[in-house]
């Protein structure tokens, strides 16, 4: 039910979305009804797209927010040795995938590219994918599959990963690595996902019992916030911060997390 919700009504809440939307309405109600009250209504709407939509253009309102959540969680030391380490999907567009019958990469491809770095520093740890379907229409698209194909190209012997091909969110991200991994009390367990979704992914992780040591990739903001005019990435990372601050507050709700943002110490 959550992956259905997320796909169905999680578009509609982005505000890139948002903007163009109340843009281009307030803009038609304005053309059509100009001499009466919704026309104004409809001028005052268009305003507030515009306003939006020029504000964003030039304040990286999606970095200062994902910023917090990618200083959350910093890297383990690097005297940490591991029992295994989990890596989320999310790296591979898998419907992309079925269409071109390769593996087709995403923004956050360096999660992959961390697995094969863990996997000969550390050669006796246990290996653990979990990732399937993102998509509604292409179920059968499954991302384990096409991860499967493409670290053996990078020097990752597949036969050695533990695999899930059947978690498509975070939470069922959490589970499926837990009775997989099966991990034992006292043991050092590595998480390897997007350091903005770290704090969600932690935080599911935990709820079910399964403690990992952060292990954060693909930094967004983490370098600092990117002032300039750049609407196109600006909105994109607008989008992607509302996202994972929604998921967040979704996933409190439910109590799939026991606090809104997860730290690093959960007894904090």
């Amino acid at each position: 039910m959550e992956f259905l919700i997320a796909k169905l009504f999680g578009p509609l809440a982005m505000p890139s979305r948002l903007i163009v939307l109340a843009l281009l309405l307030g803009l038609l109600l304005r053309a059509g009804f100009r001499r009466r009250p919704i026309g104004r209504l409809g001028g005052g709407l268009a305003g507030i797209g515009a306003l939006a939509l020029a504000v964003v253009a030039v304040v990286p309102v999606g970095d200062l927010l994902l910023h917090p959540l990618e200083q959350r969680l910093p890297p383990p030391d690097a005297a940490v040795a591991p029992a295994g380490v989990v890596v989320l999907g999310g790296a591979i567009d898998a419907p992309e995938s079925a269409r071109q019958g390769r593996a087709s990469v995403n923004a956050a491809a360096e999660r992959l590219f961390a697995l094969a770095a863990l996997a000969r520093a550390y050669p006796d740890a246990t290996l653990v994918f979990t990732g399937g379907t993102g998509s509604l229409r292409r179920p059968e698209a499954r991302e384990a599959a096409y991860a499967r194909a493409l670290i053996a190209g990078i020097g990752v012997d597949p036969e050695r990963v533990l695999w899930d091909a059947e978690a498509r969110t975070t939470r069922e991200n959490a589970v499926a690595a837990l009775a997989i991994a099966d991990p034992a009390p006292g043991e050092t367990w590595l998480l390897v996902t997007s350091a903005w979704h770290m704090p969600r992914a932690v935080g599911s992780f935990r709820a079910v019992g399964f403690d990992v040591v952060a292990y954060p990739v693909d930094f967004r903001a983490g370098g600092g916030v990117r002032w300039g005019f750049d609407p196109a990435a600006n909105l994109v990372g607008l989008d992607r911060a509302a996202h994972e601050w929604l998921g967040l507050a979704w996933y409190r709700i439910q109590g799939w997390t026991d606090r809104l943002v997860p730290e690093a110490d959960p007894n904090e």
